[in-house]
């Protein structure tokens, strides 16, 4: 197959229209895993890559202005991308070559051909492009023989120092391998399996493309594949497994707090001294990854006839991301829990004591911390009258 049909690709990201549109004479061409996806026929991701043989910048502000669209551009660099209304998005690329002036640095970026931004990229089924416009639309253009390894179930480096010129690619074999359910090309796992053991997670780009595994639904096949390649740092895989599954399960709960479930998954997926490093990932996230030995400890602690003030005594001063782990760890009573406190609301106030005549001080707080655990055991007094003459009685008596 040298090309397929404009009309297909077209239907399939309607969108392209405007760019193509906007483009006018300047070639603009659908690359990477877009392309990947249709000739698989395998539904898309989020975002559709586009090359553009000129200034993508200026293709994206008129194409987004058609759309109706929010676009962000990035003149330095060359690049923009169209944030579409249904949640997608098209990143669109001047062509441009990458140079590497140090083996793990950052490319030097040039402008170049269409040939050269495909030369750029990871692995050869996503170095495919399909012309969307002129008397060549429609045609496929493949010179690193990606439609060979589409076929063949491969996944294949672009060239031999493709992991000295950036280690983080061993990685993203690993992904593209467990999402496509592909195997690894000889010569790439040999130099996937010299690369493997030194690759570092205080590294921006190694970290980056752990956060990507970590969200894909193949991430667990994919850290095995990257276990089996060499790489030092994940876990045991078969607590990976069961452990990644019942995260799935907590973070599903109705009345589970929304919190993000890759931080957690990093937690269980890296061996722990690592998570300890000066390790490239947003504090937010590994406070959250190095939260998941407390909810392991807190988990054997939520067992067996519990009264809810005791579970909430428990529950009540962690993170709501510890509360989720450890429920996936195998903590009872953490849903009761949950649906307790929902809609739990105090009608007695600290000021209500003071005007009750309580001095104040920490006698307060301890009151109203009883009177919560009065009602989520079911035996508060029922009128707030009551509650505020039970919660004076309670400090006096302390």
């Amino acid at each position: 197959m040298d090309s397929v049909s404009l009309q297909e690709v077209l239907q399939r990201h309607p969108s392209l229209r405007e760019v193509v549109k906007a483009a006018d004479r300047v070639g603009v061409c659908l690359v990477g895993g877009s392309v990947r996806d249709l000739l698989l026929d395998r539904v898309d991701g989020a975002d559709i890559d586009v090359v553009v043989e000129g200034d993508a910048v200026q293709v994206a502000r008129v194409a987004a202005a058609d759309l109706g669209a929010r676009v962000a551009t990035h003149e330095r660099f060359g690049t923009a991308e169209i944030h579409l209304p249904d949640g997608r998005w098209i990143d669109l690329v001047s062509a441009r070559r990458e140079t590497y002036p140090v083996a793990g640095a950052l490319p030097v970026v040039q402008a170049g051909t269409l040939d050269d931004d495909l030369a750029r990229r990871d692995i050869t089924v996503n170095a495919m492009a399909i012309r969307l416009n002129g008397e060549a639309a429609g045609e496929i253009v493949d010179p690193c023989d990606g439609r060979h390894d589409l076929a063949a179930r491969l996944v294949r480096i672009m060239h031999p120092e493709s992991f000295a010129d950036d280690p983080s690619r061993v990685l993203r074999v690993a992904r593209y391998g467990a999402r496509l359910d592909f195997g690894v090309e000889a010569v790439t796992r040999r130099a996937a399996e010299r690369a493997a053991p030194d690759l570092d997670l205080t590294s921006a780009r190694v970290a980056e493309e752990l956060v990507r595994t970590l969200q894909e639904p193949a991430a667990v096949p994919a850290l095995a594949l990257a276990a089996r390649l060499g790489v030092s740092w994940i876990a045991d895989l078969d607590t990976i497994r069961a452990e990644f599954a019942a995260l799935d399960t907590a973070v599903g709960v109705s009345s589970a707090p929304n919190v993000p479930v890759w931080p957690l998954r990093l937690g269980v997926a890296v061996q722990p001294q690592w998570l300890e490093r000066d390790v490239a990932i947003d504090g937010w996230a590994l406070s959250m990854a190095r939260a998941v030995p407390t909810a392991r400890t807190l988990a054997g602690r939520l067992h067996g006839q519990m009264r809810m003030s005791q579970v909430d005594d428990l529950l009540r001063p962690v993170a709501p991301p510890v509360a989720v782990a450890a429920r996936a760890f195998g903590a009872d009573h953490v849903d009761a829990w949950w649906q307790a406190t929902a809609t739990l609301d105090l009608a007695v106030t600290g000021h209500d004591l003071i005007q009750a005549g309580v001095v104040p001080g920490p006698q307060l707080g301890r009151g109203l911390a009883w009177l919560r655990g009065q009602m989520l055991d079911g035996t508060a007094p029922a009128t707030r009258d009551d509650q505020l003459t039970a919660v004076v009685d309670y400090i006096q008596r302390q």
